[in-house]
């Protein structure tokens, strides 16, 4: 009897730094796997920023070329993009993030078209049709991207 009490009174603390160690390293790979996703996150950012640079300087350099009408074609589209992609991220943004981003889309509506429609050919998949109505970003359908029927 007394060799069995021993024994559950080592099991017990063996227990106890076995679920530490577990705990430890359950909280290790979490943190792991968190900064991992922020490095991708950042990554991902600065591919983004890099193509807008890109694309800001080809439509510099069609314009140096004269070619302005080409230029503002780019440049609308790369700001539709921007539109569409913020437009579909909104509801799932904190009200205050929302709130700023239908003050900046209502101050961009003041100087542009209050609905603005684009036909571009993208990679293969035929025209495709993108649709800003400017002063109801961050509303259902404000800014849509869609296949036009021909």
């Amino acid at each position: 009897m007394k060799t069995k009490g021993i024994k559950l009174e080592r099991l017990i603390p063996c227990l106890g730094i076995a679920l530490v160690a577990c705990g430890l390293m359950g909280a290790a790979t979490y943190l792991n796997l968190h900064r991992k996703n922020q490095a991708a996150e950042a990554s991902m950012a600065t591919i983004r920023r890099l193509f807008q640079e890109q694309q800001l300087s080809v439509a510099l350099k069609r314009i140096h070329d004269g070619d302005v009408a080409e230029a503002a074609k780019g440049l609308d589209l790369l700001l539709c993009g921007d539109i569409l992609l913020t437009n579909a991220e909104l509801p799932t943004a904190d009200p205050e993030t929302r709130t700023l981003v239908q003050n900046t889309f209502r101050r961009i509506a003041q100087a542009r078209p209050k609905t603005y429609e684009m036909r571009f050919y993208g990679g293969g998949g035929g025209p495709i049709l993108i649709k800003v109505k400017f002063g109801q970003i961050g509303e259902p359908n404000a800014a849509t991207q869609e296949s036009p029927k021909e």
